[in-house]
């Protein structure tokens, strides 16, 4: 389940579609804002410090900023997801 909390503001950064046909393997970084990942085709392994994930067609995975992400075994064939960064932030709420 997401909840939402209606004092925070979503800012979307980029986002795009990511797609091989070439075996592939997540690399390593850590970024400032959220990414989520919503995978079309193939399987994705891809680790968030030591919680390890494996993203499938229909489903999606959302990593934290300022956490390191990378993949953790690699993808064999072709794959696809649709990946979107974004951050946070509180309302200002004047009084």
């Amino acid at each position: 389940m997401i909840t939402i909390n209606s004092d925070i503001n979503i800012e979307y950064e980029y986002s795009g579609l990511f797609r091989t046909e070439e075996s592939w393997i997540h690399r390593e970084r850590i970024i400032n804002n959220y990414e989520i990942i919503f995978m079309l085709n193939g399987t994705a392994y891809i680790a968030e410090e030591n919680l390890k994930y494996t993203v499938n067609p229909g489903d999606f995975l959302i990593l934290n900023p300022g956490r390191r992400h990378y993949g953790y075994k690699e993808t064999l064939g072709g794959i696809s997801f649709y990946w979107l960064h974004f951050n946070t932030c509180e309302k200002y709420m004047a009084e």
